[in-house]
């Protein structure tokens, strides 16, 4: 094979590499677009998960709880065990994370791909108050959000 040829045949294959990956993307972007849980959806059924695990109150209470415990020093995710004492939490089914931003919040990540959301739980003794970006909907007055 001739230096020419097999140059050739290498642009081919990166451009076909190139297109599968545009292709791929757009498939995605298109698949989210249309199948994507929008963060109004995302508060309407965190509305439901929070009332089965017991309510606004107790969730937002135990995060406080939960704050309180593991607060300065703590997992970055928190396992089935660490939860033992927060039943409410630990029924709204997802991930539990203490996450340190500004202001500290209890993270709760309710799984799936296109349908998942978070429900965030905001420290009450921040001193900093948490400012409602675009893909948020507040749920209790500054301390209970839903991100999409």
């Amino acid at each position: 094979m001739t230096n020419e040829r097999a140059l050739r045949l290498k642009t081919i294959a990166a451009q076909w590499l190139v297109a599968v990956a545009v292709s791929l993307s757009l498939l995605l972007a298109l698949a989210r677009a249309l199948g994507g849980l929008d963060v109004d959806t995302a508060a309407s059924r965190a509305a439901i998960l929070l009332k089965d695990a017991g309510g606004t109150d107790k969730v937002i209470e135990e995060a406080d709880r939960l704050l309180d415990k593991f607060r300065p020093e703590h997992p970055d995710w928190l396992s089935a065990f660490d939860l033992q004492d927060f039943p409410a939490l630990k029924n709204l089914g997802g991930r539990v994370a203490i996450r340190e931003d500004s202001p500290t919040r209890v993270q709760i990540l309710i799984p799936g791909h296109s349908q998942g959301y978070s429900i965030n739980v905001y420290d009450k003794d921040a001193t900093t108050k948490h400012k409602r970006r675009p893909d948020e909907r507040e749920l209790v007055d500054s301390r209970l959000f839903v991100t999409r």
